[in-house]
């Protein structure tokens, strides 16, 4: 039941039950936990907005460590935020995915941004031999040329524990839901590097 739970962390595209008709998404939040009671969270988002968000008895935790390009070899499941870069993409944000994963496996839009896309794949081709930062992903029979900016954030996916929320913590929700003028969760990211997650 735990890993299932995890995978279903790592989704980066969601699809949500249908909620009652006084609930809506809200929008994704990011920042840093200034309060904790109980599983009630407080958080300073990069914005500047103070919101209280409060999660769920048995809230999962997705904890992101850092990570570098070197540590990306083909065969690894990773997924990237990225740009269009005249015939490649620029990543914004790579995640590695445990062992075993292909959640979300794919390439779909991503951020707000029309042009973003997300492409959850395959490595086939060795980043550190190419001598280039660029990742080759490959799914659906198609593969991607992904130009990594050494001010995209690298991390790991890695399940975390609940005691990771805590005051300091740099987080980022995707799934918090907005019912009679309060926000509710059932799953959030603790991140290591506060440049992720980017959207």
């Amino acid at each position: 039941m735990r890993a299932l739970a995890f995978a279903a962390v790592l989704l980066t595209a969601l699809t949500f039950a249908a909620a009652p008709s006084s609930a809506q998404q809200a929008p994704r939040i990011r920042g840093e936990v200034t309060a904790r009671t109980g599983n009630d969270i407080t958080v300073k988002t990069v914005e500047g907005k103070t919101v209280t968000v409060a999660l769920d008895p048995a809230f999962t935790v997705n904890h992101t460590v850092k990570a570098k390009l070197a540590d990306i070899k083909p065969g690894d499941f990773v997924g990237t935020g990225a740009y269009p870069d005249g015939d490649a993409w620029k990543a914004a944000e790579v995640h590695i995915f445990p062992k075993g994963s292909r959640q979300g496996e794919g390439h779909r839009p991503w951020s707000s941004d029309p042009t973003g896309t997300m492409t959850n794949a395959e490595v086939t081709a060795d980043v550190v031999a190419s001598g280039k930062n660029q990742l080759t992903l490959t799914t659906a029979g198609k593969s991607f040329t992904i130009n990594v900016p050494d001010s995209a954030p690298i991390v790991r996916n890695t399940e975390g524990s609940q005691d990771l929320v805590k005051k300091g913590a740099w987080v980022g929700i995707s799934n918090a839901v907005e019912q009679n003028g309060k926000l509710s969760a059932k799953s959030i990211t603790v991140s290591e590097d506060r440049r992720y997650p980017v959207n």
